[in-house]
């Protein structure tokens, strides 16, 4: 049995109000049954939803760091207890999720062939492929 959903014009505002509670694009295929192939062919077709993605994976992302604030202040958010929740699960998943704001940067190196700087971040398990 196949995904069947076609593409419809709310779909741009569920995917925000989607992502915008913590939701994955992935997700929000299945929860508008659709697959991961049509859900990226609608970015390429529609481009209000590919800018309900753009915006949704920020507001994911808002959340996420919300929740982590939450939980190393003791700050209270609505339909979330902190002390269920652990920091380092919340912080592994905007490293992964979000890798490119939050990806691993641990070893720097400072580089200058023309006199300015330049800092290269190396991940160090890519370090050790290249050995």
């Amino acid at each position: 049995m196949g995904f069947a959903a076609k593409y419809r014009k709310e779909f741009p505002q569920k995917l925000i109000d989607f992502m915008t509670e913590g939701g994955s694009f992935e997700g929000f295929g299945a929860k508008v049954n659709t697959s991961r192939t049509a859900l990226y062919k609608w970015l390429d077709k529609y481009p209000k939803f590919k800018e309900a993605y753009d915006c949704g994976v920020l507001k994911a992302q808002a959340y996420y760091e919300n929740l982590k604030r939450a939980k190393t202040s003791g700050q209270v958010i609505k339909n979330f207890d902190s002390k269920l929740c652990d920091a380092g699960l919340l912080g592994f998943t905007l490293r992964t999720r979000f890798h490119k704001t939050y990806g691993i940067k641990d070893e720097v190196d400072h580089k200058s062939s023309d006199g300015s700087m330049k800092v290269i971040f190396v991940n160090p398990s890519q370090a050790e492929d290249e050995k």
